[in-house]
């Protein structure tokens, strides 16, 4: 199961990377402001957990391998970003 979490975070660690990538060739003046932010290394870190999680909740059902928990570790930070740009806005106030 150790192993099955480390695998897994290692996988959401390289989907976090993604992002960080993305900036690679902007001068440091250009970089965004959230990058110092200890709140934005905590959720980053979360995100991170949250593939391990994901790796370890998938093994529980059948035993998979090293490279299938880096998948499903990589993935739980993208779905989860996904979900986020997908929900519609809700109105304060309003009820679904």
């Amino acid at each position: 199961m150790l192993e099955t979490l480390a695998w897994g975070c290692f996988g959401g660690l390289l989907a976090e990377l993604l992002g960080l990538y993305d900036l690679r060739e902007r001068d440091e003046a250009e970089l965004p402001s959230f990058l110092k932010s200890a709140f934005y290394w905590s959720v980053t870190l979360l995100m991170i957990a949250a593939g391990g999680g994901l790796a370890v909740a998938y093994n529980a059902s059948q035993a998979i391998s090293a490279m299938v928990a880096v998948n499903i570790g990589a993935s739980a930070p993208l779905i989860l970003r996904q979900f986020k740009r997908s929900t519609p806005p809700v109105e304060p106030g309003t009820t679904g």
